[in-house]
Formats: C-alpha cells, structure tokens, sequence
C-alpha cells in the first residue's frame, strides 16, 4: 500500500450521506419491493455506489448512529484520534524531562498498548513484536505538531541546575534589577565564549547511495582551539568580538580580513582569562560608553574569569551592572546560547568547506581562523536572532520563564 495516497474525487460531506441514507432506511421500513438507489443518489448529489456501500453497513440497524462517519478513527488507522492525543501529550512530556522516544521506541510502546487493550492490528506487529513502518510514518503525518530532530546530549548537571527554584530565584533577582533601574533594550548586553577551532566537524553531503564511508577533507583529526567572545544588545545590535590565540605573543597575521575592530589576545590555553577579560571590559567602555548616570547591564555566566575580582572592579568603575546566570542553565537562559551560537558554527563550517575546496592541499590554521568567521560572524549576529534570544530567556520583554 502507498504511503502518501492523494483522493482522486472530492468526499461527500458527512451531513448529506448521513441525510440520504436516512432517507433510504425510511424507504425500506415503508417495505417497498424495489430501494431507489439511483433516484435517492441523484437527488442527494451523491455517487450511487458510494450511498450503496454505506448503506449494506447501516440497514440491518434500528436507526442510523449519531457517530456514524465521525472521524473517531481513519480507515485502516489502529488508534483512535482520542487515543493518538494521549500519546502525543506523553511524547511531550517526555521531551521536557528530558528523555525524548526514538521512534523504535514510540512503535514497540504502541505495540504493547494495542495488545494490553485488546486492539485489532495487523499480523506483521505480532510477528516482528512492534508497530510498522508505515504505522509510523502515518502517525507523523497526522501530527503535525510532532517532528523527528536530533537529540543535543544534556548531562545530568545540567538538566537538574534548569528548575523551577534556581531559575525563580534568578528571575527575581533579574527584576528587582529592572524595577530599581529602567535600561534600555541597546543598554542590556549579553556577553559569552564560544570556541572557533581550526577543525569543524564535517556536514552532511550528498554521496552515492550504497557507499560505506563518506570522506570529507579536514587539515587535521583534531583542531587547534582559537576562542571568541561576542557582545550583543536586547535591542540587536553588536560590537567587534575579542578573538583569543594559543599563542604567547599576537601574531598580526592571525586577525588578516577579520571582523573590522575585533581585537586578539593571546594565552597559552587559548582561553580567556581574568587578565584578558579586563582588557575586555576595556574594549566594551569604547562601544557603549557606560557611566553611572547611564549604566549598562551585563549578564552572563558564572565562568571563573567573568567573577575575577579585578574584573568586577573595571566593570563597577565604568558605571557597568552585572549580574550572572545560574550555573549549568546557560542553555535555556543566555542569549547567544539560546539563538545565535548554533547558527554561527553552521556557517563556520561551510566556510571552512568552502576554503578547503579553493584551497586543495592546504590545510586551516590559526592563523586563518578570524577571516574565516567574518562573514558567518555576520550572517549569525542578525538583529532577529539578538532579539528573539533575549526574549526566549525572558530578559527583553522581561517574562517568567521558570514554570
């Protein structure tokens, strides 16, 4: 049987079948020889075979059902529409506690449910002890609102830290912050890490189909880390990222064709630290032009150089507030986590792609890491994914997002 079926005539509406057959059952109580199947389709607008059929499953009944055709359950479907609800509410239930069903899964949990409860099913589920294939795909289709996405691994720390007391308690914090001051969507920035190694994991590309291994060129088995901290605004604005090299002196030609007014450090570890990020604090002053009388407001997490004291004191010099997420919540709660870093590395990953295929024989180094994410710096850090992620956190328009 095919999948995807497309009707090739337009279906009777329920409320005139159920009229002429209605019609035929008073017709037959008057105990006429002869039904006028042909006479009664005609005058209903409805195909004679169609009134036919329906009418062999009716006759023998005292009356015609009030449920008669009421979509209760689709020909051929296992489930009534009732019950593929219920399991629909459960599969989210158990994607926001944070164990989704693979779709193996949602079929063997169908399976025992239709045996438990009796339900007639087709021989191929007691054979192979599951719900079909078909079944499946079906099942999709008529649930539009269900979807299947790859699962991002979570660990346990952070799926406990999200709740409802830790967030509560921050959200409170948050808006007695904004009820003692009123600051402006350009004045709330978030500021977070993000890693731009010189090896990206490779896309999805098209091959011939039966090819066991697919190869995509990369420079090395594993990159070399080269940090980046980008600034973004609740109004969606941005401004120049800091770029931090596992070097011991900057290299002028690691910033060739980056980010106009991005600025580079160097560590050994090639992460920032709480020396760097006072020369940070000191690259934001220049952009926002913080003082008491007019304040910006920081958030971001709780990494250990973000709490450096001399940090902290810069910040208090320029007239900057901070206040920090709670631990291990940043997924849901820090905006460039929430609607910009994910597309951002999407983007640096066909760049890197893109060089390889222009540069055969070479290979990305460090050198080349801040050219290669201007333009994806741009593209990512779009005034919509800005917006839209300080409004899922809650921050701008300020709202309750810990029920």
């Amino acid at each position: 049987m095919v999948r995807t079926y497309y009707r090739k005539t337009e279906k009777v509406p329920r409320e005139i079948l159920i009229g002429a057959l209605r019609h035929l059952k008073l017709l037959d109580n008057l105990n006429l020889q002869k039904i006028a199947y042909r006479k009664v389709a005609e005058g209903f607008g409805i195909p004679k075979s169609t009134l036919f059929s329906h009418y062999q499953k009716v006759k023998d009944l005292d009356s015609i059902p009030e449920n008669y055709l009421s979509n209760e359950v689709h020909n051929r479907q296992i489930l009534k529409y009732k019950e593929e609800e219920e399991l629909v509410e459960y599969l989210k239930l158990a994607m926001e506690s944070n164990h989704s069903l693979t779709p193996s899964e949602v079929r063997k949990l169908v399976y025992n449910f239709v045996i438990g409860n009796g339900i007639k099913c087709p021989l191929m589920w007691h054979e192979n002890h599951t719900a079909g294939a078909d079944w499946f795909t079906s099942f999709m289709k008529r649930n539009k609102c269900l979807s299947l996405r790859k699962a991002e691994a979570t660990s346990q720390a952070r799926a406990a830290g999200f709740n409802y007391p830790v967030v509560n308690a921050y959200q409170q914090q948050l808006g007695a912050i904004f009820a003692r001051h009123t600051y402006p969507p350009d004045r709330i920035i978030n500021i977070d890490e993000t890693s731009d190694q010189t090896v990206m994991a490779a896309e999805i590309v098209v091959a011939i189909r039966g090819t066991k291994q697919v190869r995509q060129t990369t420079g090395a088995e594993r990159g070399t880390n080269v940090s980046m901290i980008c600034f973004g605004n609740a109004a969606g604005g941005f401004i120049p990222p800091a770029f931090v090299f596992p070097l011991k002196k900057v290299n002028r030609q690691s910033m060739n064709n980056s980010i106009p007014g991005s600025i580079a450090f160097a560590n050994g570890t090639g992460w920032f630290d709480g020396k760097i990020m006072v020369d940070v604090i000191e690259h934001l002053q220049r952009y926002v032009k913080s003082s008491k009388e007019n304040p910006v407001l920081i958030i971001w997490d709780n990494f250990t150089a973000h709490l450096d004291y001399l940090v902290v004191k810069k910040a208090k010099e320029y007239g900057m507030e901070i206040i920090t997420l709670p631990p291990h919540t940043s997924h849901e709660l820090q905006p460039l986590d929430v609607s910009v870093f994910v597309a951002l590395k999407k983007y640096i990953k066909a760049a890197h792609m893109i060089w390889y295929r222009n540069n055969p024989g070479k290979r990305i180094t460090i050198h080349e890491v801040a050219g290669l994410t201007r333009e994806p710096f741009y593209k990512a850090m779009t005034p919509t994914n800005l917006i839209s992620g300080f409004k899922r956190a809650g921050i701008y328009p300020f709202h309750n997002v810990s029920t």
